[in-house]
């Protein structure tokens, strides 16, 4: 990886430790990353042991308006891992309720920019911030899952 950065400077290391039990901190870092620094319309995020066929998917975005986004598997009422021997062990301090708000999941996922913004700037103010940040990030969840309700003039959902 030295060796990578030192001649093309493209790859990105984040604050969080490796491993699963991060798994959602490394998203929301990686959300407040692209939403620094992209210009683009959408973001694909796909897994790495995906074979992705590019060309039906950029069709397919082509006829999507770039605002109010999101394709991806929702998981809905998923439990929280409360057994410490669970890769994705949550403890109640971290995450103080018994089910996931719905959340896109799994191994292609494509948002509007405007979508990882309001994501971004939601992981960021929570950062810090127990109880109510945790209700409004839940609160823009579920919104996300059933079809967002965007306010432009406002900038923001709801």
């Amino acid at each position: 990886m030295r060796r990578e950065m030192e001649e093309h400077n493209d790859l990105v290391f984040l604050p969080v430790t490796e491993g699963y039990r991060m798994n959602s901190r490394k998203g929301l870092l990686f959300l407040e990353w692209i939403a620094a620094r992209a210009e683009a319309e959408f973001l694909l995020k796909t897994d790495d042991d995906v074979y992705l066929r590019p060309t039906p998917l950029l069709r397919q975005l082509e006829r999507r308006i770039p605002a109010q986004y999101a394709w991806a598997i929702f998981d809905y009422i998923s439990p929280v891992p409360r057994d410490e021997d669970d890769n994705f062990y949550n403890p109640e301090e971290t995450f103080p309720f018994p089910v996931f708000p719905p959340y896109p999941r799994g191994v292609v996922r494509v948002l509007s920019m405007d979508v990882v913004r309001l994501l971004a700037k939601a992981s960021q103010e929570a950062a810090g911030h127990r109880g109510h940040m945790v209700m409004r990030f839940a609160r823009l969840s579920l919104q996300l899952a059933q079809g967002l309700k965007y306010s432009f003039k406002q900038g923001r959902i709801g």
